[in-house]
């Protein structure tokens, strides 16, 4: 399964998840069979929030802490990467994603 860790530089900024997987594999997909987002283990107290790509810190569908994942699964590949973005509370807070096709 294709991986990478990505730094959320700016608190408060959205990263477009699929924005961020294709800088370093520009021939991914837009939607795969799964997708699995970790807070990095050295994230300290920093909080990083998934949803769209409106997703703020008070408007989210997934708020994961330090060493949190979350994992979107189907059977087929139509879980949307370019519809997942993410912000966190604080500048500098890592993720690391996974996603695999069927």
């Amino acid at each position: 399964m294709p991986g990478l860790t990505v730094t959320l530089t700016t608190h408060g900024t959205v990263y477009n998840l699929y924005t961020l997987i294709k800088a370093s594999f520009p021939n991914a997909a837009g939607a795969c069979r799964e997708l699995t987002v970790t807070s990095d283990a050295a994230n300290g107290v920093d909080k990083v929030y998934i949803g769209g790509n409106d997703v703020t810190s008070s408007s989210f569908g997934i708020q994961l802490a330090t060493s949190q994942s979350v994992a979107f699964r189907s059977d087929r590949n139509n879980v949307s990467i370019t519809g997942k973005a993410a912000t966190s509370d604080t500048d500098g807070s890592k993720l690391d994603l996974e996603w695999e096709y069927a």
